[in-house]
């Protein structure tokens, strides 16, 4: 890796550090450079400004957690169980890398004043929806889904409470506990939605 990609990655993980930890706008650029030994002038190099740096942040925040689902991912699992490991794995992924998941959190709420962010938010959803829209699909190709709601609505259904899971890990002192009770109930809650029982 060259010199300036390194300058780039130490600047990136050091600005997702204190971002999770202070939050977006109580860390100044200056607070990142001092944090990495470089000049603002550096950091403004690589990132313009603080908005261009956190979208950089978030691309490897979703790349991550992209891979950390494709790690997990046996291309022998059956459809039902691909949507299971795909929700749980978001779950696990919080409870392993907090702090990326925090910058998801602050993507959402910055979403609601910033047109940029709010775009970037609308991505980002829908792409996750995507997934989980692609194993509902492969449910019913293998005749396993038997909802009176429609794929879309449904994938709807469970990303919004994948979302809400991942809110109460982060922000409740008992997230692990929310996290384990998700757990044992992800099969129970999925059978509801997709209508495998009826």
């Amino acid at each position: 890796m060259k010199k300036g990609e390194r300058s780039r990655d130490n600047i990136l993980n050091v600005s997702l550090d204190l971002f999770s930890q202070q939050g977006f706008a109580n860390t100044s650029v200056q607070d990142i450079a001092n944090q990495c030994g470089i000049s603002q002038t550096t950091v403004f190099y690589h990132y313009k400004n603080k908005k261009v740096l956190f979208e950089a942040i978030l691309e490897k925040v979703i790349s991550n957690n992209r891979n950390f689902f494709n790690e997990r991912l046996n291309p022998e699992l059956s459809a039902y169980d691909k949507l299971i490991t795909l929700l749980i794995s978001n779950i696990d992924w919080c409870l392993e890398y907090p702090k990326d998941a925090k910058i998801l959190l602050m993507l959402f709420n910055f979403s609601t004043s910033d047109e940029t962010f709010k775009s970037l938010t609308t991505e980002t959803i829908n792409n996750g929806r995507a997934l989980v829209l692609k194993s509902l699909e492969d449910l019913d190709e293998n005749n396993l889904f038997h909802s009176k709601m429609s794929l879309s609505e449904c994938a709807i259904i469970i990303q919004q409470y994948i979302n809400a899971v991942l809110f109460q890990v982060l922000a409740r002192d008992d997230g692990e506990i929310v996290a384990s009770q998700f757990k044992s109930t992800v099969h129970s809650l999925v059978d509801s939605l997709i209508g495998i029982n009826e």
